[in-house]
This record gives C-alpha cells, sequence and structure tokens, in this order.
C-alpha cells in the first residue's frame, strides 16, 4: 500500500532564513542556479584566525565556569589550557564548532597538566 504524498506549504512574507554551508565561496558554483536565484543575499565570512578561536574557547570555558560557579565549584584555566582547547578543538572545514565537544574526547585519566605560572 502506498502513502498519499504530503505537500505542506509555508508562508513566510517576512521571515529571515539564515543557512550556513562550509563549502566555501568557490563552491557556490556548484549549486544550482535555480536554487541561489531564490537567494536574496549571499554573506561570505573569513576563515577564523587563531585569536577569534582563542576568544570562542575562552567564551565557551567562561560559559562552563558560571554554570559550575553556580554549583559551588571553582574553575582555574591557564591560557596555556585555552590555546590547547583551541588548538585541539578546531577543524578546519568545520569551524568552531568542534570546540564544544573538545572536552570530552579528552581521556578518561584527565585532561593535560600544565605548569602553574610561578611553578615548576
Amino acid at each position: 500500500m502506498r502513502m498519499p504524498a504530503v505537500v505542506a506549504v509555508v508562508v513566510l512574507p517576512d521571515a529571515v532564513i539564515i543557512m550556513t554551508c562550509n563549502t566555501g565561496p568557490d563552491h557556490l558554483l556548484h549549486f544550482r542556479a535555480e536554487f541561489l536565484n531564490r537567494l536574496d543575499e549571499t554573506v561570505v565570512f573569513r576563515a577564523l584566525d587563531a585569536e577569534n578561536l582563542r576568544q570562542s574557547t575562552g567564551l565557551l570555558v567562561g560559559g562552563t565556569r558560571d554554570r559550575l560557579r553556580g554549583k559551588d565549584i571553582t574553575l582555574d584555566v591557564t591560557d596555556e589550557a585555552v590555546d590547547w582547547l583551541a588548538t585541539t578543538g578546531y577543524v578546519p572545514e568545520f569551524g568552531a564548532r568542534p570546540l564544544r565537544p573538545a572536552p570530552n574526547d579528552l581521556p578518561r585519566t584527565g585532561p593535560p597538566t600544565f605548569p602553574r605560572p610561578g611553578r615548576r
């Protein structure tokens, strides 16, 4: 028995729809002209640099620190650890998306240890 086709029509007169794609500006030609002609505007972002990654990682660590503070847990993260997370969690094809799950990929024995400033 075949299921009947269901068609849904959505009217979005005042909507802004944001679509993201990691193909890069050179690959826009691979989309069909019929699709590209329906877009009002295309914005191409430049790749993240080391400072952008560091800032994104700092924001994620700060959010984690705030959530832990609400549970009376203090989180101290050195600059070296932030740099390590930024480097470990960066995949050029996906931008900063892999930063969030990067700590989950740490070995179960715990994260790498970094010397504290002034200590050896």
